[in-house]
């Protein structure tokens, strides 16, 4: 992969930030800020963002199941709002980078929306990565709605806005699919010319 990724994102920001409604805020609340507190002075979490940046995503998936086994409740992960806990809980995982990365969740690109774009604000890495979230209602349903996932990010362009940064040369398209406590995760990835 092109470019050096930190090791060690800020956790020091100074930024404005907007809970979007009451369901995420409970979760932010209850769960997000005191996990992210103990897990921002772990290696685990600098490693599973360098994994990712590294293309490991077998690696990057283990510790993100770790996570989600050690921080969720069933009561988040359940039917009922399940795709907003786990964009949530995506972002926060992210949150941290925002000095050095543009970290951009639910945002118009494309034909659509992506559930998240992380790009690089400089051009100390030339990649980005393009994530999009499905929910599967059982444990065998999570390979084919990881490939849904990854069909969506190219049915509906959501490389557009990526493309846009002049020091892109390269996209990870990352699906991630969900069922309770776990996820499954696969990447394509584009050379932009």
């Amino acid at each position: 992969m092109a470019g050096e990724i930190p090791t060690r994102p800020s956790i020091k920001l100074f930024c404005r930030v907007r809970i979007p409604n009451v369901e995420i805020k409970a979760t932010y609340e209850d769960l997000i800020t005191g996990w992210f507190e103990y897990q921002a002075k772990s290696t685990y979490y600098t490693n599973m963002i360098s994994y990712l940046f590294r293309g490991e995503v077998k690696s990057f998936s283990e510790l993100l199941n770790r996570y989600l086994a050690e921080a969720t409740s069933l009561r988040n992960v359940g039917p009922s709002g399940a795709e907003r806990f786990y964009s949530g809980f995506m972002a926060g995982l992210f949150i941290a980078m925002q000095k050095d990365f543009a970290i951009n969740s639910e945002v118009e690109s494309g034909r659509g929306y992506a559930d998240m774009l992380v790009i690089p604000r400089e051009e100390h890495s030339k990649m980005a990565v393009v994530f999009e979230y499905k929910v599967a209602s059982s444990k065998e349903g999570l390979a084919g709605k990881v490939q849904e996932a990854l069909e969506q990010i190219d049915q509906k362009e959501y490389i557009t806005r990526v493309k846009a940064w002049s020091h892109i040369e390269e996209i990870v398209k990352v699906g991630v699919a969900f069922c309770g406590k776990e996820a499954m995760v696969e990447k394509e990835v584009v050379k932009i010319s």
